[in-house]
Parts: C-alpha cells; structure tokens; sequence
C-alpha cells in the first residue's frame, strides 16, 4: 500500500504530521516539558517555506459565492494533524443532533476537547520520548498491551505516535484514521460512527461538492509541499470554482484561517495536492430494550393448566432515534442459537408479551430487539426461563 512504501522513504518519509506552528494549546496541567509549543516530526519551517502550503485566502467577494457548511471550529493541532482534524469533524456533529461525542463545548477548542484528541495518558506513553526524522525513539507502545493504557482519545485509536507502528511524534498513517474514528465512535457507545477512505482517483468533484450541500466536512490526507509524500491532515468545509478551477476549502490545523486549494492529485512539485478522501458519517445506534424481566404464570383451569412466560422490559434511554417495534424471539433450552424462532412483534408502545400455552417441562430461552424507522433492528437482550 502507498503508505507502508513510503514508510521507507528517508528523512522526508513521514505521513501526516502532527505539525502546530509556535503556539501554546490550552493543555491540561503537566510537566514543564509539556508546557512548550509543539513540532510535529517535519519541522513548522518545512512546510513554511514550501510554495502555496497554505493554498490561498479568498476575499470577501469570492466568500460570498463560496458554499461553506457553518459551524465546524478551527482547532489547533493537538499532538496530531490526523486526530485533530477527525475531531473538527466529529464537533460538527456534536453540535448538529449528536450531542456527547466531544465532551463538553466542543465548539471551541477546551481542554476537554484536547483531551479527547490526545490525552495526559497517550502524551506521556506514545508522545514521549519526543522524536524526529530519521530516528524513531522506542514509546510505550512497544510493551505487553496490558501494560498499555486503554485506548481513550482519538490519538490513540488512530495509532498516533506510536513507535510500535512506525510512527514519529504526531505522525498518523492515512490507513489508520478510518479504524480510528470509528473505534474512537463505539467507545462512546451512543451512535454508531463510520468512516470510509477513497484515494484521490476515486472521488470526483460532484462528490465532494454534494458532501458539503449536505453539511457533511470531511477530512482530506494532503501532500502540502509538493513531495509526493503524506504530509497533513485537514478538514473539509467548503467548496468553490472560479474560472472553471475547482477549490476546497479547509482547517488546516496549524492555525485558524480557512484555506482553499485546487482539488487536484497529488504528485511531485504540486503542492497541496490530495491523496485521500475520508467521508465520515454518524447515526444513532439501536440498543435493545432495557430491564428486560421474564415471569413464569400458571393459570388453573378446571381441566387443564396453561403454562404462561410473562416478558416485560422498558423503553431504553440511549435509543435517541424513533423505535417502532419490538421483536421477540425464542427457542428451547439446549438447542442452538440457529434455533431461534420469531414469535412475535408488537407495537413500540408495548412493553410486554404473553407466551402462552406452553408445556410445563419446557424451558425457554428469549431474545427481544428493537427495530428503528430505517429497519436497522439492535442486538438482543437475552432472557430465559426458570427450570
């Protein structure tokens, strides 16, 4: 893959950068070590110096016939321009329907934001010791995993610095941002986050164009300095064309200006060219019904006696979208879980079933979902019989 040759490319091999110029970040309360501008493994004076790195500013003009989705802040990089820029990504939706997946006001760049970029935790483990072209530094990554810390902010799950994968201090591979960002999303635990990664080749303008109507930033992985290698990692937000050149515009993590670029490939002396496309998207998850209890009823008729599994459970408070039913499965004890049997579905605004007829030896095993307006249906909640 691109990545893994150019991991062997010498000084200038490395793969999008966590690179902030000579800038202090609102940091959480460390070493005096830590209290200093940070460098990503190329140097701010790398891609300074490199011709059109920062693209160009439109004027107030051209920004009124740009189309720019609103609301996505412009955070400085945080010990990685590829966690960075998922977390302005992420933001956006915080703020638009999917509140909790940054913690506190993720509209501006807190300390709870940065922490959940790259944590105290993967500052110390994978961080430390601070490395540089052409010699990775052995981190923390490299011992037993549990003697790891657990996974807890978008650095992590991306990989970011970590020695174990080749990484210098703040360095992401293009390959690991997609596992990142939606591990990063199920350990929320409320919504289900996915990301896809097309190379430049494979996602027209059109595409891109119609994901910024639809108020979705992405992230592109550049080569900002015209190297044909991965440099920079920076967030989508906008579009525009003039004189038939189409431009994007993006956060770029090295400071808080919008910059636009020429949606081209990248290829040696093109600087700012793109080499992948990362589309993410969130929805809320479906969970199953919650407090889910069975009840074993028997009613005594004069001539016979009718063996009931009274199930009973409740709505349950993660479901943010619209459930519109309960679906009940069963099957005897012992036989496999190919064996379960739908019996029944009802209503959302049921929280119970009757299992009626049943013989008095028999032992049940139940699983009940809920199913969403899309027809995406949850895991199951699992109740069985007494025997």
């Amino acid at each position: 893959m691109i990545s893994e040759k150019r991991m062997s490319a010498g000084l200038k091999g490395v793969i999008a950068s966590g690179i902030i110029m000579a800038v202090s970040l609102i940091l959480p309360a460390a070493s005096s070590q830590e209290q200093r501008p940070y460098l990503g493994p190329r140097p701010a004076a790398v891609l300074s110096n490199a011709p059109n790195h920062k693209g160009r500013i439109l004027d107030e003009h051209q920004l009124l016939e740009a189309t720019i989705i609103p609301g996505v802040p412009a955070y400085l990089s945080r010990h990685g321009s590829g966690p960075t820029a998922a977390a302005m990504v992420l933001a956006y939706h915080d703020a638009h329907g999917f509140p909790e997946l940054l913690p506190g006001d993720a509209s501006v760049q807190t300390n709870q934001v940065n922490l959940a970029i790259a944590s105290q935790e993967h500052y110390n483990d994978y961080c430390l010791p601070l490395d540089a072209p052409p010699t990775i530094l052995p981190d923390k990554s490299e011992l037993p995993e549990e003697e790891r810390h657990p996974d807890n902010c978008l650095a992590d799950h991306c990989l970011t610095s970590r020695s174990l994968y080749g990484n210098y201090y703040g360095q992401t591979k293009g390959m690991d941002l997609k596992p990142g960002i939606e591990g990063f999303g199920r350990a929320g635990g409320r919504y289900i986050t996915t990301a896809a990664t097309y190379p430049f080749a494979q996602v027209d303008w059109t595409t891109i164009r119609n994901e910024v109507l639809s108020n979705r930033p992405m992230v592109f992985l550049m080569d900002a300095d015209g190297d044909s290698l991965e440099d920079l990692f920076v967030t989508v937000i906008g579009f525009y064309t003039e004189k038939n050149i189409n431009y994007f515009g993006c956060f770029n993590t090295l400071d808080g200006d919008l910059h636009w670029h020429e949606y081209r490939r990248a290829e040696s002396g093109v600087p700012g060219g793109v080499l992948s496309v990362h589309i993410v998207a969130v929805s809320y998850g479906v969970f199953p019904p919650a407090k889910v209890k069975l009840e074993r009823l028997v009613n005594d008729y004069i001539f016979f006696k009718e063996y009931i599994n009274r199930l009973t459970w409740e709505a349950n408070p993660d479901n943010l979208g619209t459930i519109l039913r309960y679906k009940i499965y069963r099957k005897t004890r012992g036989e496999p879980d190919t064996s379960y049997g739908l019996v029944s579905e009802v209503d959302a605004t049921v929280f119970t079933y009757d299992d009626r007829g049943l013989r008095k030896s028999a032992v049940h095993i139940y699983r009940i979902t809920a199913v969403d307006d899309s027809g995406r249906e949850s895991p199951p909640a699992v109740v069985r019989a007494p025997a």
